[in-house]
């Protein structure tokens, strides 16, 4: 009886909560998720944004883009590029409870047989992130570069608009 409940209620609750994707947020814990980058030189960085289980890869790769770009924009330059990229999402094992299960015998004394069977109930959960390497500079790049030319103004404004960011 209880097995067949628990794919509804984990329907429900995963339901519930997918509005708690991680928000666009300075990393604090692993757990919850978030931005991080490091200055390299004086014009390259790494940027990284790691989600939790509720958020898309989607979501993971532009709050990247847009940490990318704020960078870019705090450090007093206007445009980048990405010279490089990572992978850092990552499958997790998380317990949501166990399952028991006993059968048995009473004899017409009142001696019980039987036995306890539990059951761990785990479910893998795929965290998404994605690291940056990106080059900044003051105004647009003169000759060729490998990659797109991203201007951080218009980054910044394009994915807060998407993702209702102030």
């Amino acid at each position: 009886p209880m097995k067949i409940y628990t794919p509804v209620v984990l329907a429900i609750i995963i339901g519930a909560l997918s509005g708690c994707a991680t928000p666009y947020q300075q990393i604090v814990t692993s757990r919850v998720g978030g931005f991080y980058s490091e200055r390299i030189t004086e014009n390259r960085f790494t940027v990284s944004f790691v989600g939790n289980g509720f958020t898309k890869p989607k979501r993971a790769s532009d709050f990247a883009l847009l940490r990318a770009a704020e960078v870019t924009l705090e450090y007093h330059f206007t445009h980048f590029t990405i010279d490089g990229q990572g992978d850092l999402s990552r499958v997790e094992t998380v317990h949501i409870g166990s399952t028991s299960t006993t059968t048995g015998t009473v004899s017409p004394y009142g001696t019980y047989t039987g036995f306890t069977n539990t059951t761990s109930e785990d479910m893998p959960v795929f965290k998404p992130g994605t690291k940056l390497v990106i080059t900044c500079f003051d105004g647009l790049p003169e000759g060729k570069h490998i990659g797109r030319v991203f201007d951080a103004n218009t980054i910044v404004q394009e994915l807060k608009a998407k993702y209702h960011i102030k």
